[in-house]
């Protein structure tokens, strides 16, 4: 479509333990390989998740106009913008009614 365009695909650095995996070493002291799907299957975990993902969505997101003045960096909060009310009110007929 006109305004978008198509992004290059997305890479990804490893991290130290996909890199020590590879290599046939592990990372921890029990010799256990252990991924984010691995350490998602234990529940303390996934409440640890759950509990911090929860507690990011329900804080407010607001748009702001930062400008520089005199060497100074001031913010305007943009109430009545539309992606305001995109971010906060109304996303779309689905989501939110």
């Amino acid at each position: 479509m006109w305004p978008f365009k198509r992004k290059a695909p997305e890479t990804r650095s490893m991290t130290i333990d996909e890199f020590l995996s590879l290599a046939g070493a592990s990372n921890t002291k029990s010799g256990e390989h252990v991924s984010p799907s691995t350490a998602e299957g234990l529940p303390a975990v996934m409440n640890a998740v759950t509990v911090i993902s929860e507690a990011v969505a329900s804080m407010p997101c607001y748009l702001y106009r930062v400008q520089h003045q005199n060497g100074k960096e001031s913010r305007e909060w943009l109430s009545d913008h539309p992606v305001d009310y995109l971010l906060n009110e109304c996303p779309n007929d689905c989501q939110t009614p």
